[in-house]
């Protein structure tokens, strides 16, 4: 199941139950061309048919890196099973060729460690086709196992289902190897970075906001009747959480759960100026149906206190899933499709563009630069500010990437580490909950990528109360500070609301922070 797939069938199960999850996707976009990959060369590539049996690790047919393997999985059933030497720290890529080149196999792949039992990785779709795919980075020498089936196995199969498999070393992104930071969860979606270094990861699966420690342990943040899928913070600290029953809520520090917007919003973000901008559509589930059929969603825009601004209609392709978040510019970008976007004067605007579609969530680094993952082809690339593809792949192996961040430091400062939320390489069934199926993620976890491989630190999401001093204020009145004009507008809003940032804004700082006594004039801080 692809990543957007597996997404919108998530969406769909927490909404109506579980029907459907199980079942094989009925279409797939067509794949115009693969990307270019950088591989090292082979000399002494060779075709290895299978031989029959080959239906465990004890009868594995071997092949060397470079080599392609050709088989059937015939009769229904079958199972076929390779085993292929690497060495410590080698990158392989294994793809399958089946379903693009006209076979009838929709094929299912596992990686094996040595001993043929504990499973490594495991793949089903890739790149817009119902073909394998594993790219793996090997910690110590050894043979390993590649074991291929069918989808519907044991169901299907017959002479009609064949495949090619190649086996090839791959030369790792700057951002590799990625390495697994925390892990524990049944799905993980959405993540924020707070300004003490605490991650904290929604876990729709588990009706959980997760709190991840800066040493990668996780525990629970606060518990609910809700599916949260995306995730914020306000300047004052509190998480913003969208969550997949149709409203949007605050969660204070000490865990309190309060409304702040009724609004069925799958991606969530906070402007430079303490606002609040979801992605949605103007109901619940159903609308964003409606929705679709037109061709149109929605922008929404909320005070720092919860309270409607305004709202943008943007016509186009509908998206089946959509992220949004500012550059360092303040300018909002959202991924859709093949593209990112930027609303200039409310007009989209095209910045990035990959062809072969899956462009998902993303990350802004002080320059601008953009990271971002991709749903179809299970990696990161790295583009300029203007678009320009810097790295591709920046870094690869991940496997069904819902969001990436950059992470502070204990002060609050954004730093150069990277984290995915990767829900891993398939989903299961498991216990009925509140009359709702759920779905557990194999090797759902938290991801990081190499720091030494990225460009700079991270940059700031949002504002923070943290961010602003007494000094500061008071030069900036003076006209010798450096507050940026969210901050000013975000201030001038909390404070007298007359359009610009003047005294009466910093008296009502003062009073918020307890440096002076009484009551903020105008809007209460909380």
């Amino acid at each position: 199941m692809s990543k957007r797939a597996l997404c919108l069938a998530l969406l769909a199960l927490l909404a109506g139950g579980a029907e459907g999850l199980a079942q094989r996707p009925k279409e797939k976009d067509p794949r115009p061309t693969v990307r270019p990959r950088v591989t090292v060369p082979m000399t002494a590539a060779a075709t290895v048919p299978e031989s029959e049996p080959n239906d465990d690790y004890t009868t594995a047919d071997a092949v060397s890196l470079g080599d392609q393997a050709t088989g059937t999985i015939d009769p229904a059933g079958d199972w076929d099973w390779f085993v292929f030497s690497a060495t410590a720290g080698q990158m392989i890529e294994i793809d399958v060729d089946a379903e693009e080149v006209g076979s009838d196999l929709d094929s299912y792949m596992y990686l094996y460690d040595t001993d043929g039992t504990t499973e490594l990785a495991y793949n089903d779709d890739w790149g817009g086709w119902y073909d394998s795919h594993i790219e793996y980075t090997f910690t110590a020498a050894g043979n390993y196992y590649i074991a291929l089936r069918e989808y519907s196995d044991p169901d299907a199969g017959g002479p009609t289902y064949t495949y090619a498999i190649n086996f090839t070393e791959v030369l790792p992104g700057v951002g590799d190897p990625v390495t697994e930071f925390a892990s524990g969860f049944v799905c993980v979606f959405g993540l924020v970075a707070a300004d003490d270094g605490t991650i904290y990861a929604a876990d729709p699966c588990a009706s959980e906001v997760r709190e991840v420690a800066t040493d990668g342990t996780v525990s629970t943040f606060v518990f609910g009747d809700w599916w949260p899928i995306d995730l914020t913070l306000d300047a004052f600290g509190n998480l913003i959480v969208a969550s997949d029953d149709g409203w949007i809520y605050k969660v204070s520090p000490e865990a309190d759960v309060t409304a702040f917007a009724e609004r069925y919003a799958p991606a969530i973000t906070t402007a430079s100026d303490g606002s609040i901008w979801a992605f949605g559509y103007p109901g619940g589930v159903a609308a964003q149906a409606a929705a679709a059929a037109q061709g149109d969603f929605y922008f929404y825009q909320y005070d720092p206190l919860g309270n409607l601004v305004d709202s943008l209609a943007v016509s186009g392709s509908s998206p089946d899933w959509l992220s949004i978040g500012f550059s360092p510019a303040g300018e909002l970008h959202y991924s859709v499709g093949d593209t990112i976007y930027k609303l200039v004067d409310g007009i989209p605007q095209s910045v990035a563009v990959d062809e072969n579609g899956g462009m998902g969530p993303f990350a802004f680094d002080t320059e601008g630069n953009l990271y971002v993952v991709n749903w179809d082809y299970y990696d990161v690339a790295l583009y300029g500010p203007d678009g320009t593809l810097l790295e591709d792949p920046f870094a690869r192996g991940v496997y069904s990437p819902m969001d990436i961040v950059f992470g502070r430091d204990a002060d609050g400062t954004p730093n150069g580490r990277v984290f995915i939320a990767d829900n891993g390489q398939g989903g299961e069934l498991v216990s009925p909950m509140e009359g709702l199926q759920r779905v557990a993620q194999v090797g759902s976890a938290i991801l990081e990528l190499n720091a030494d491989g990225v460009y700079e630190d991270g940059a700031v999401v949002g504002m923070s109360m943290d961010m602003l001093t007494d000094d500061g204020l008071a030069a900036e009145l003076f006209g010798v500070g450096e507050l940026t004009d969210g901050e000013k507008d975000f201030l001038d809003f909390m404070g007298n609301q007359n359009g610009e940032y003047d005294v009466g804004d910093f008296r009502a700082f003062l009073v918020y922070t307890g440096t002076l006594p009484g009551v903020a004039q105008g809007v209460s801080w909380r």
